[in-house]
């Protein structure tokens, strides 16, 4: 059972990003992508690799691909 202050530890490593980020679209976009890299942190090292192979483009790429495809 995790005790109090590991289980504060716990939420705050997990919710820090979505705090430093904003709500704006990059922010919840980098929000999104830190927790999915940090799913693939518990992976087994076998699949870790293709894991973060996986992971989307930074923010920029995916808005540059994004306008792309709406502009089409």
């Amino acid at each position: 059972m995790l005790d109090a202050n590991r289980y504060r530890r716990i939420v705050l490593f997990f919710c820090l990003p979505w705090l430093l980020l904003g709500c704006s679209q990059r922010g919840t976009y980098e929000g999104l992508k830190h927790s999915n890299a940090l799913e693939c942190h518990q992976v087994p090292s076998s699949q870790r690799e293709e894991c973060f192979d996986r992971l989307p483009p930074d923010y920029d790429t995916y808005h540059r691909q994004r306008e792309a495809v709406i502009g089409e």
